[in-house]
């Protein structure tokens, strides 16, 4: 073990001459999974925590099984989620301790990403084990919270979730889960057009934070992105995105690094950048299908800039295939935004009768979510649009009337902008050449 000079190399090589259990061993191959975590090397940490795992005696704090749900933790974080979800269910084969079995908990549910709807048998048992101990309540409730967004579509009641998780995180000084649960809550909040939002965000970015989750996809760093794209604050939001994708790629940090990437394409795409957009969009699609991580949002993202600047037949089949699969996980919030990048891929296309039929679930959809922003999946004016080209006039203006409505109230300005085109369009068919004229004046403001 003298000869290797890295602290890791010399643990595993430790590791490799020790047979059987060890505490001392054991901790100096925790010490090296710590720093290689630190070096943005998540998988090998993962491995190195199992093996300490392995030398750990049963009586000894920490424990073998809180090790092991670490190591769990560690793949999630490298995108390894059938590795995670193996070893969190081989500790909850004999754990007791609830505080190992509730973590292990976590690691299930959160290996299952979007199809969150699959492990809904979790989730009493982990608030059985939960039992009425505030720090392990929060982490249920925070997962609670997304099973309120991602199975039933519902903003209202995840924000309730996630603001109980946060105040059981607070009692239960876990910094952590707070922070997670007040991103969360200014996510609801944001996507919502809930007037508490930036005072939300202002919370989950305030200090003392958690440098991982700062720079989680789920973090106050994300929220805060979203915040700024659909305020069209894009140069704000092109930093922000930037600087969290430098993070997770030197944390080694897989599933944001999909997210951030499509993030980036997004603010690209409405920035005008279709070149720009279309090159992001399929480079975060590619790593999400090499890591099975998000790949139905990918597909979404890459229709967008396919129909902007790439092949529209491409666009077509990307759109379709992430409604497939955000209907096959169950993904309420995924299938909204799949549908609007169906809807819009259409409209391109020239199928303005298939634009209507997508972009009507939209709203609908969005309707029962509780989702008023109309930044949220700017498809107000695309479904506008198509109506007029299906003789349809009046429902369309019903739909740029509410929207605009909303817009007017967020200050949305790109999206105000949109809609006056879309009544330009409106007015031109009734031969109300003059109100088009002017409409179509106050888009080009505006934009």
């Amino acid at each position: 073990s003298t000869a290797a000079s890295d602290p890791i190399e010399r643990a595993r090589h430790l590791a490799l001459a020790t047979t059987g259990t060890d505490p001392e061993v054991a901790a100096r191959l925790a010490e090296a999974a710590s720093l290689a975590r630190d070096r943005g090397a998540p998988s090998v940490a993962a491995s190195l925590g199992l093996l300490a795992a392995r030398h750990t005696p049963a009586d000894s704090a920490p424990g073998p099984d809180e090790r092991r749900v670490a190591a769990a933790e560690d793949a999630i974080t490298a995108g390894e989620q059938d590795l995670a979800r193996d070893i969190a269910r081989e500790v909850l084969t004999r754990a007791t301790a609830p505080g190992d079995r509730v973590r292990a908990w976590m690691v299930v549910i959160e290996a299952a990403g979007q199809a969150i709807g699959e492990v809904d048998a979790v989730f009493p048992q982990a608030l059985a084990d939960a039992g009425d101990d505030p720090r392990l309540l929060a982490q249920v409730h925070y997962q609670l919270a997304w099973r309120s967004l991602v199975v039933q579509g519902d903003f209202a009641q995840g924000r309730e979730e996630a603001a109980h998780a946060a105040r059981l995180a607070a009692r239960g000084a876990d910094r952590r889960t707070e922070l997670l649960a007040l991103a969360f809550q200014a996510q609801c909040e944001t996507l919502m057009g809930h007037p508490d939002a930036p005072a939300t965000i202002g919370r989950a970015l305030a200090e003392p934070q958690d440098p991982r989750v700062a720079c989680h996809h789920n973090g106050a760093g994300s929220s805060r992105f979203r915040w700024l794209v659909m305020s069209d604050r894009l140069a704000e939001a092109r930093a922000t995105v930037t600087t969290l994708l430098r993070e997770v790629r030197r944390r080694g940090m897989a599933e944001s690094e999909v997210h951030y990437l499509r993030f980036l394409a997004e603010t690209e795409l409405h920035s005008g950048h279709c070149g720009r957009a279309l090159e992001l969009a399929r480079e975060s699609l590619t790593l999400a299908r090499d890591a099975g991580i998000g790949e139905g949002a990918g597909a979404m993202q890459a229709a967008l800039a396919e129909a902007a600047g790439g092949d529209p037949d491409r666009a077509l089949e990307l759109a379709r295939e992430a409604v497939r699969r955000a209907e096959e996980d169950g993904d309420a919030v995924y299938l909204s935004r799949a549908l609007a990048a169906l809807g819009h891929a259409n409209l391109v296309a020239g199928d303005a009768a298939a634009a209507v039929r997508a972009l009507r679930r939209v709203r609908e959809l969005e309707a029962g979510a509780g989702i008023t922003d109309p930044a949220r999946g700017r498809w107000q004016g695309d479904l506008a649009e198509a109506l007029v080209r299906t003789g349809e006039p009046a429902e369309a203006m019903d739909v740029i009337e509410v929207s605009r409505a909303h817009a007017l109230r967020l200050g949305r300005g790109s999206v105000l902008a949109v809609l006056d085109r879309a009544e330009a369009l409106v007015r031109a068919g009734r031969g109300e050449h003059r109100a088009a004229v002017a409409r179509l004046t106050s888009a080009r403001e505006r934009l």
